[in-house]
């Protein structure tokens, strides 16, 4: 049992901590600099899974939650952004800011 909770505290330290994001563009509004940082599910679920539920559910829930993560536009939320130093990046550079 201790074996399970030592790799699930692994497994949300490196969800949690990776690697830092490059510049992007947004496909949308043309927003230059970090994305922000999505996640999927729901916070409120997950500590009523952990507190009242289960412990171990709610674990489960939480990392799954911490792996689905995707990168949005801090300024109108798309998905849809593009490192900067691609050949798309490049050309919605030129659009957005001439």
């Amino acid at each position: 049992m201790e074996i399970v909770f030592l790799i699930c505290v692994v497994l949300v330290i490196l969800t949690l901590f990776g690697s830092s994001p490059t510049k992007k563009i947004c496909r949308y509004c043309g927003h230059v600099g970090k994305p922000a940082i999505a996640r999927g599910g729901s916070m409120g679920l997950a500590w009523f899974l952990f507190i009242i539920v289960s412990m171990g559910l709610g674990l489960i829930f939480y990392l799954f939650r911490a792996r689905e993560k995707r990168e949005v536009c801090q300024s109108c939320g798309h998905d849809e952004v593009i490192p900067i130093n691609s050949p798309v990046g490049r050309e919605l550079m030129q659009r957005f800011h001439q």
